[in-house]
């Protein structure tokens, strides 16, 4: 196989070859991507769940700040603290309207 890829190479003019050399650089960025990310949503994964079974534990909502201690590599943890943050001020009259 490598052979007959070897010869398929040599019989391409040069812009075949550069074609090939831009494809293999794009592909080899994606995997690195693909890696990336899955090692990334690995690390969130147990934190995410930690701070979905803290915040379903309560019939109140939790304090951002101790879930932000908790559960620190979340991004749920984020999205939680500016929605509170806005409940807060729409509940306080925050908002004229």
């Amino acid at each position: 196989m490598a052979g007959r890829l070897g010869t398929l190479i040599e019989q391409t003019g040069w812009v075949a070859r550069v074609v090939l050399l831009i494809l293999l650089f794009f592909s080899v960025f994606s995997w690195a991507v693909i890696f990336q990310k899955w090692a990334l949503f690995g690390r969130i994964d147990p934190q995410s769940r930690k701070f979905l079974q803290m915040f379903r534990a309560g019939r109140v909502l939790p304090d951002p700040r101790t879930l932000r201690v908790a559960t620190s590599g979340s991004p749920m943890v984020t999205v939680y603290e500016a929605g509170f943050r806005e409940m807060e001020a729409q509940l306080s009259g925050g908002n004229p309207h």
